[in-house]
């Protein structure tokens, strides 16, 4: 494969995943999940992850670094994530969050994130809090319970970058990294150039006192991929 047909086949595979986007937005904005657009989801999702895993041959054959695919997911009220579990299986990570349904009390709320954490597909526990600077208070949840479970069972939480959100805050960093749990610094970014949003992300773990041990994005790619698959059967 030349350096044209990479290019040819990496505009393929962001306008699929383009659409896959599009069509996930809605779903995350309709709780009740409409059961035909989770199917054509799921069918789009199976075209791509074919000519992922034929891309993946080529760099493989090429010696290039490997291409590693992951998936966020949204934490429904019931505490499940919204994908069903072989398709969570064809992923090499997933990343779980609540991107809706923030009304819910103290024990609901911690109910269904460590239902989430239940699900041995969960990698990465993402922008816990649900805080939106400067317009959305966190919603209410015991960490304290949260981050004791993910360090028992080895999942990561996530420093959100996204300035807006910035979560974990830093002082939550302190915690939960003195509680053992490892972080990751996610860029949460929408386009190439939110991949900037590193920077903040790195700020936070630096003022959370976090050394390169403590960050999963330090990990070579074979550990990543062992530590993020390790409680699957």
């Amino acid at each position: 494969m030349d350096d044209n047909q990479i290019r040819e086949f990496h505009e393929k595979l962001s306008e699929r995943i383009a659409v896959l986007e599009e069509r996930n937005d809605k779903l995350l904005e309709n709780s009740k999940r409409v059961e035909g657009e989770k199917r054509f989801i799921e069918t789009e999702l199976l075209r791509l992850q074919k000519e992922i895993k034929r891309l993946k041959t080529e760099l493989d054959r090429l010696k290039a670094p490997p291409l590693i695919i992951g998936s966020i997911r949204d934490i429904l009220a019931d505490g499940r994530l919204d994908y069903e579990q072989a398709t969570l299986d064809r992923f090499d990570f997933v990343i779980g969050s609540i991107h809706s349904r923030f009304g819910l009390d103290e024990a609901e709320m911690t109910k269904r994130v460590l239902t989430a954490m239940d699900d041995p597909h969960l990698a990465i526990l993402g922008h816990p809090t649900g805080r939106l600077l400067l317009s959305r208070e966190p919603y209410p949840l015991d960490l304290e319970a949260v981050f004791r479970t993910a360090a028992e069972r080895g999942i990561t939480i996530e420093v959100n970058a996204d300035p807006h959100r910035l979560d974990l805050d830093w002082r939550l960093v302190r915690r939960a990294r003195a509680m053992g749990v490892v972080i990751a610094i996610g860029a949460d970014a929408h386009s190439v150039a939110g991949m900037a949003n590193m920077e903040f992300g790195l700020g936070i773990a630096r003022k959370g006192w976090l050394e390169a041990t403590d960050v999963w994005n330090t990990l070579s790619a074979d550990d990543f991929l062992d530590a993020a698959r390790r409680r699957l059967p």
